[in-house]
């Protein structure tokens, strides 16, 4: 089937990755009360506005930086798993820019109005945050602190977000949404890390110095499974002195998966193992969702 190429471009299929965050903040917003509940609705707009952006500059990044022109035939993964619409010429590097700008605007523009019906502080904290995660699709850092914007995503822009959406939506600032956020930022910092090793080859030819390519194939592996238990740690901890809902500590059921994973990790396949700890951070997503949820209807 032939797919249009703006379609391949936006890569809605990794939408879960963006999608989790918001999903994150509206959850943690249950457990003070939800007040604007339309603002859902065009927090859902956004957000799939923004990531359909990102995805875009993302495309043209890698295409000008030369990233997408690596290749892995041992793994049959093809260059930081963009769509290639650019390499194939479907599309043009300017026409990709400018909607990716477009796309970035009309997205800004929506959480600004919700902001300034909200509380005119967070246009500014909405603003950087979207800022930093757009310019971390972009790669445009340059120098020694190019592989910073992991940890300014994760650990930053992530709980941010998070604050935000709780903000927006309840009125008030929470202590339970910033830790919701912490926590959710860990998840993406090691989905980051394991992305990383995936694409450390790319990374090398055209330039990129992510956190990986910093720490290298071994350390990395080691820092992701130092944020894994930390994180799970964290969740668990707040879930019994009540920042976090009590259900939180069950997300330390995927300790065990977790454990069985990286020992497997030197004899399977690196992508089967990258898939194995996106499901995992997928899950731990949907633990840590599912805790305001389980508190609301108790």
């Amino acid at each position: 089937m032939v797919v249009n190429p703006w379609v391949r471009a936006v890569r809605l299929q990794y939408y879960p990755t963006t999608g989790m965050i918001l999903v994150v903040g509206i959850s943690a917003s249950v457990f003070t009360g939800i007040v604007f509940s339309m603002g859902i609705v065009w927090m859902v707009a956004a957000n799939v506005l923004f990531h359909c952006a990102c995805s875009l500059i993302n495309e043209y990044s890698d295409f000008v930086s030369g990233a997408d022109l690596v290749e892995y035939p041992e793994s049959r993964w093809s260059a930081t798993g963009g769509s290639s619409v650019l390499k194939e010429q479907l599309l043009q590097p300017r026409q990709v820019l400018r909607v990716s700008l477009f796309l970035f605007c009309v997205s800004w523009i929506i959480w600004v109005v919700l902001g300034y019906w909200t509380d005119h502080w967070i246009i500014l904290v909405m603003s950087g945050a979207l800022s930093v995660t757009y310019l971390y699709s972009a790669a445009l850092s340059v120098g020694g602190f190019y592989y910073y914007r992991d940890v300014a995503l994760s650990l930053g822009s992530v709980p941010l977000v998070v604050v935000s959406v709780a903000k927006v939506l309840t009125t008030a600032y929470s202590v339970t949404a910033l830790a919701a956020g912490i926590v959710a930022g860990t998840q993406i910092l090691i989905y980051l890390l394991y992305h990383g090793i995936v694409d450390l080859d790319a990374d090398s030819k055209s330039g990129k110095l992510r956190l990986s390519s910093v720490l290298g194939l071994e350390r990395t592996r080691m820092a992701s499974r130092g944020l894994l238990f930390l994180m799970v740690g964290t969740a668990v901890g707040l879930g019994y002195t009540g920042i976090l809902p009590h259900f939180s500590v069950s997300m330390a059921v995927i300790l065990p998966v977790a454990v069985i994973i990286m020992r497997k990790e030197k004899t399977q396949p690196l992508m089967k193992t990258y898939n194995q700890m996106v499901l995992l951070m997928g899950a731990a997503g949907g633990l840590l969702c599912a805790g305001f949820w389980v508190h609301l209807l108790l």
